[in-house]
């Protein structure tokens, strides 16, 4: 099991929980903000949301797909709209 921390654009953080395979799609290293020039912007699809006492949880699925800094035109127009970069 892999947790990340991920922001939208509104500043809201929240925790993803990737089991399996969907762990080793993001790489071992933690990414050091302090050294990157600009945010890394993932995309996370077929994930299992829930609500449990007020606080939204998200886990992977064995159809979850992890994709960071992806040459398509969502992520270029994420990146466009984000305060940071």
């Amino acid at each position: 099991m892999r947790e990340i921390t991920i922001e939208n654009l509104r500043g809201k953080t929240m925790k993803i929980a990737l089991w399996g395979s969907a762990a080793n799609q993001v790489g071992n290293d933690p990414i050091d903000c302090d050294s990157t020039p600009s945010p890394v912007l993932v995309a996370v699809c077929s994930t299992f949301v829930k609500n449990y006492q007020g606080r939204i949880t998200i886990s992977s699925t064995n159809a979850t797909k992890v994709y960071a800094d992806a040459d398509m035109p969502e992520v270029v127009e994420m990146r466009e709209r984000c305060p940071y970069a």
